[in-house]
């Protein structure tokens, strides 16, 4: 039950002006002419972001019905679910036009237009827009009658500035915690990248024992992308693993396989391959981010996924933990991304060239001693990232439930 000095009332009860912008493709897209916000300049700390500016002939644009003003409300109305919901505050004048994809609108007097920033967001932690955007294939939309029907319950416009006082505090409070843990996150992946930076620093060097190491080209101790051919007689009917390119890890030797498919559905389109594999994801900007692991514990020892992964069948002088940690490094992947080339629309590692590669290849005790101590430390970082996140997840949660309490019941 809302306290007495409340009133639910609908969105379009309290707004003064709503419009949607309008679409504009690269046709007329031009250098220094007029600024046509998109969906990316608006943040999910209910702020603008100019990092990304479009702009476009001026000829498209009704300057009288395309200038947010301070205080205006910038709606993202179709985006992905995640996303659909963002909002942004405007802090001042801005000659500026928008997309189709955002709707722009004004508050009555008497309104707080942050608190209707604070309630929106509310409504997105608690899953609304969610559960009620229209959705269709990867994109979903929140359309302008669906904002308008909003009940938000309002207390008197003092109250409203008091909630958005205190939320203002807090916010910064909880902000300011969350950044010191996101700079946790980047100094424990600086201490993996460094870690495989001293296991393999000879290799960059040169300098290692070369009794004990020697350099090869990796396509004599490497098949790469096994052909199909050796799994041609087996039955279209056969249940096999199919993994998408989003359930490979950034971080983890190993992934989950969590689709089952019949061979006759993968086996043309997709990559194929086996347990004890190593892939390796070769379009920017998967590749650059490190995106690889290790098959293990596949149903029927065959798995198939995106054609935008190379497949690397070890040989018996070479353990796939080993060459996976060896090109998990940063160094590594920044060496091999001077050597892409475009190809449809994409940049891509090429496979000619990874043949040739050079690698330093010690015998297989040393490359198990290298192996151990690397899932040692890369074990620590994981456990140190869980609990950072966790606190992270900590602040979120708080941040919600506080909305929850001040929004309904006021502040104390």
């Amino acid at each position: 039950m809302l306290p007495s000095n409340r009133q639910l009332k609908n969105l379009w009860e309290i707004v003064l002006e709503m419009s949607s912008g309008f679409a504009c493709n690269k046709n007329y897209e031009r250098l220094w002419w007029y600024v046509h916000l998109r969906t990316h300049n608006i943040s999910i700390d209910w702020t603008l972001n100019f990092d990304l500016i479009v702009e476009i002939d001026q000829k498209k644009v009704d300057i009288k019905k395309n200038y947010i003003q301070k205080w205006d409300i910038l709606f993202n109305n179709t985006n992905s679910k995640e996303l659909v919901w963002k909002t942004a505050l405007v802090d001042k004048n801005y000659p500026y036009a928008y997309s189709n994809h955002i709707t722009k609108f004004q508050l009555k007097e008497g309104y707080s237009p942050k608190y209707i920033v604070f309630f929106l967001n509310y409504l997105w932690g608690r899953g609304y827009f969610q559960e009620k955007c229209n959705k269709w294939i990867w994109q979903a939309w929140f359309n302008n009658s669906m904002l308008k029907e909003i009940q938000i319950p309002l207390p008197p416009l003092e109250e409203q500035k008091k909630i958005v006082a205190y939320l203002d505090e807090l916010n910064a409070t909880i902000s300011k915690l969350k950044s010191e843990y996101q700079s946790q996150l980047v100094m424990l992946d600086e201490m993996r990248n460094s870690s495989l930076d001293l296991a393999f620093l000879g290799s960059r060097e040169r300098v290692y024992n070369l009794n004990n190491w020697k350099w090869v080209k990796l396509g004599d101790v490497v098949t790469l992308c096994p052909k199909k051919s050796q799994i041609a007689s087996i039955s279209d009917d056969l249940k096999i693993s199919f993994v998408p390119m989003a359930d490979l890890s950034q971080e983890e030797m190993l992934f989950e396989t969590k689709e089952v498919r019949t061979l006759g559905e993968v086996r043309k389109g997709y990559t194929y391959f086996e347990d004890r594999d190593v892939l390796l994801a070769k379009v920017t900007p998967c590749f650059e981010n490190g995106k690889c692991g290790v098959a293990r514990d596949l149903k029927n020892g065959i798995w198939f996924w995106s054609s935008e992964f190379f497949v690397f069948r070890m040989a018996e002088s070479i353990l796939p933990e080993y060459f996976y940690y060896f090109v998990s490094g940063k160094w590594f992947r920044k060496e091999w991304a001077k050597n892409m080339g475009w190809a449809v629309g994409l940049q891509r590692v090429k496979q000619e060239w990874i043949k040739n590669v050079e690698i330093p290849l010690p015998d297989l005790e040393t490359q198990s001693q290298i192996v151990s101590h690397l899932d040692q430390v890369h074990q620590q970082i994981t456990m140190l990232k869980t609990q950072v996140n966790s606190q992270i997840e900590h602040c979120d949660e708080l941040w919600q439930s506080s909305l929850e309490k001040v929004l309904t019941q006021g502040v104390e």
